[in-house]
C-alpha cells in the first residue's frame, strides 16, 4: 500500500477517545494563520523560517541465520519529506512523511510478505505519516500534541528505533521543561504506539493501543556527576503481557578528562492488565578511558529474571537494536534473563568513526552460557553524504542459532 496511511487514532481526550481530527484541524488552522500573516506582512519572518526538507537513506542488509533455510538480502530506500512551520505566538506545526520502497526482489521476510523461508528484515514497504504535531515553545517550556518522536536519554527504555527504515513514533501529549542549563524534565502521555512493522496491519501489529505515562528527570550537577530519575508506567490494551511499571536511577559522569563511568539501577513489576505476577531488576555498570583518539570501555548489564514467574525485565519501547548486540537475538528478554559483558573500542580511524564491540551473554538464572557476539561499524561523513558499513556475528551456545548480518548504508538530505 503506497498511499499515506494514518494508522488511525492519534490521541485520546477528555471528550472523545481520539483527537485525530482535532490535531489535523488544529495544524491546518495554524498553517492557515501563518499564511494569512505572510500575506498581510509581505516577506515575513514566518515565511523565511518555515522549512521543507527531504532525506534519502538507501541500505542493503544481508542476513544469514542458521535456523532459516535461505539467506536474506534486502535493498531498500527510505524517502522522508518534512515540513516545519515558522513559529506564530510560540506555536508551530511539523509534518513528516515516510516512504519505504525496494530496489530489488523481496528475498527476505519483511513480516508482511509471507517469505518465511528467509530471515526477518523488519522493513515493510509503504508510505506512512511518521510525525504530525502542534508544538508550543516558550522560555524553556515545550509542549507537543500529536504523532511524534519520543527519545529518552540513550533510548534504553523509550526510543524511536531509528535504525529501521520505518521509525517507531507515538501518538502522545508531551511536556519538556528546561530549568537553566542543567535540569530537564521530560514527561509524556502516550495514547498509541506506532511500531516499525507498519504501515499495513499484520503480525506483529503495526500499532498498539496504549495508556502510558513516561517521565525522565535529568540533573547535571557538575561535569563529574549527572543524575537522572525515571519512571515508565506502560499499559498496553492490545498486548497486556507487556504492561509494566519501571522506576530507576541513572548516574554518569567523568573525571580527569580521561575516565568515564555510568551506573544504572531499576526495578520493574507487572502493571495494568498483565496476566503475570512478577518483579525483576535491571542494573548496568560501565567504566571507560580515553586513550589518544580512541575510547575503551567495559560494561556489565543485567536484565534480571523472576525465576518463580519465568518472566524477565522487558523494555518494549526501547531502541532495542542498540543494546545486547546488533544481531538482534535478544529483542525480547528470555524468561531466564540476560547478563551481558561488553568490551568496546571506539574512535577515529583514517578519518572515519569506528566501533568494535564484543559481547558475552549468560542467563541471569539457571547458569546458562547463551552465546557471544562481535559487532563492527565504520562510518564517515563526506559533504552531505553519510556512509556506513556495519557487521554483526552471533555465535550461539545454549540460546538461539548462529547468525550474521551485514549492512551498507548511504544517506543524504536537502
Amino acid at each position: 500500500m503506497n498511499s499515506i496511511n494514518i494508522k488511525g487514532k492519534i490521541l485520546s481526550g477528555l471528550i472523545s477517545q481520539r483527537l485525530t481530527l482535532a490535531t489535523v484541524l488544529g495544524a491546518s488552522a495554524l498553517i492557515n494563520s501563518l499564511s494569512v500573516s505572510a500575506q498581510n506582512d509581505g516577506e515575513t519572518a514566518a515565511e523565511n523560517a518555515s522549512r521543507f526538507a527531504i532525506n534519502f537513506r538507501a541500505r542493503t542488509e544481508h542476513v544469514s541465520d542458521e535456523g532459516v533455510s535461505e539467506d536474506a538480502f534486502a535493498p531498500s530506500l527510505r524517502t522522508r519529506l518534512r515540513f516545519d512551520s515558522a513559529s506564530w505566538n510560540q506555536l508551530s506545526v511539523a509534518v513528516e512523511l515516510d516512504n519505504v520502497t525496494y530496489l530489488g526482489d523481496e528475498r527476505f521476510n519483511n513480516t508482511r510478505n509471507g517469505q518465511v523461508q528467509y530471515p526477518v528484515i523488519a522493513d515493510p514497504k509503504g508510505s506512512d505519516l511518521n510525525q504530525l504535531y502542534v508544538q508550543y515553545n516558550n522560555n524553556g517550556t515545550t509542549l507537543k500534541a500529536g504523532r511524534q518522536r519520543i527519545l529518552h536519554a540513550d533510548q534504553r527504555f523509550i526510543g524511536g528505533v531509528g535504525w529501521r527504515q520505518n521509525e517507531q513514533t507515538y501518538d502522545a501529549l508531551t511536556w519538556q521543561q528546561q530549568w537553566g542549563d542543567n535540569i530537564q524534565l521530560q514527561y509524556g502521555w502516550i495514547d498509541e504506539t506506532q511500531r516499525i512493522f507498519g504501515p499495513d496491519e499484520g503480525s506483529p501489529p503495526a500499532s498498539l493501543e496504549s495508556d502510558h505515562h513516561v517521565m525522565n528527570l535529568d540533573w547535571k550537577i557538575s561535569d563529574s556527576v549527572n543524575v537522572a530519575l525515571f519512571s515508565y508506567d506502560l499499559d498496553f490494551s492490545d498486548a497486556a503481557a507487556l504492561s509494566s511499571r519501571t522506576v530507576g536511577l541513572d548516574v554518569k559522569g567523568g573525571f580527569a578528562d580521561i575516565w568515564g563511568y555510568r551506573l544504572t539501577a531499576a526495578e520493574q513489576s507487572d502493571s495494568a492488565g498483565n496476566p503475570f505476577d512478577y518483579s525483576a531488576s535491571y542494573w548496568l555498570a560501565s567504566l571507560s578511558a580515553k586513550l589518544d583518539s580512541f575510547t575503551v570501555a567495559v560494561t556489565e548489564t543485567s536484565l534480571g529474571a523472576d525465576e518463580d514467574a519465568n518472566r524477565a525485565f522487558q523494555t518494549p519501547l526501547a531502541t532495542l537494536h542498540a543494546f545486547q548486540g546488533w544481531a538482534d537475538r535478544f529483542l525480547t528478554t528470555p524468561g531466564f534473563g540476560i547478563r551481558d559483558t561488553q568490551f568496546t573500542i571506539s574512535g577515529t580511524l583514517f578519518g572515519a568513526n569506528t566501533q568494535l564491540h564484543w559481547h558475552q551473554y549468560r542467563s541471569d538464572t539457571g547458569g546458562m552460557e547463551l552465546g557471544s557476539e562481535w559487532n563492527f561499524q565504520i562510518a564517515k561523513q563526506i559533504d552531505r553524504y553519510s556512509l556506513a558499513l556495519k557487521f554483526a556475528d552471533y555465535q550461539a551456545d545454549e540460546f538461539s542459532q548462529d547468525s550474521s548480518k551485514l549492512w551498507v548504508t548511504i544517506a543524504t538530505g536537502f
